[in-house]
């Protein structure tokens, strides 16, 4: 089963955690393409000439699908620690978006984590690369007319677990 990763950033979390977060990821020894809006030195890295928002955010997504070769996908974001455990799955079917729900969040500036059932993200996705293309493309094309603000909260760093 060919696996593997796709990484997507604006690039604003600080150096040491996008070092950690890049460090952890590496461990999962499968491909990486990377979407950033700056220039970084993390597996095949695509950089978009854009501003920071939704539309953004799913061309990144979009991007690193098209640049990947890899049959099924991970989906990492650059405020997320991955056990090596979260890239173990299989996906049984192809038709499938499965998403890994044993997610702890860190409250940074609180010192707080937290947990809770049935928390879906598009960090946790694992599916086959052409049903995400299908997929984002279409969410691609129905977002455009409405231009979204962005909104980004206090920084919230995420733990995946398998």
């Amino acid at each position: 089963m060919d696996k593997g990763i796709i990484y997507f950033s604006d690039n604003r979390p600080e150096p040491h955690i996008l070092t950690m977060v890049h460090k952890e990821l590496a461990k999962a020894n499968l491909p990486i393409v990377s979407v950033t809006l700056k220039p970084m030195n993390f597996g095949q890295n695509i950089v978009l000439d854009l501003e920071r928002g939704w539309e953004t955010y799913f061309k990144q997504i979009l991007t690193a699908l098209k640049a990947s070769s890899s049959e099924f996908v991970f989906f990492c974001e650059h405020d997320v620690l991955y056990h090596t455990s979260h890239f173990e799955f299989t996906p049984p079917s192809r038709d499938t978006f499965y998403y890994n729900v044993n997610v702890w969040r860190w409250d940074f500036s609180n010192d707080k984590v937290i947990t809770y059932d049935h928390f879906r993200s598009v960090s946790g996705i694992c599916v086959s690369r052409e049903k995400a293309i299908e997929h984002y493309e279409k969410r691609l094309k129905f977002i455009l007319p409405f231009r979204f603000p962005y909104h980004c909260s206090q920084p919230t760093y995420h733990f995946v677990f398998r």
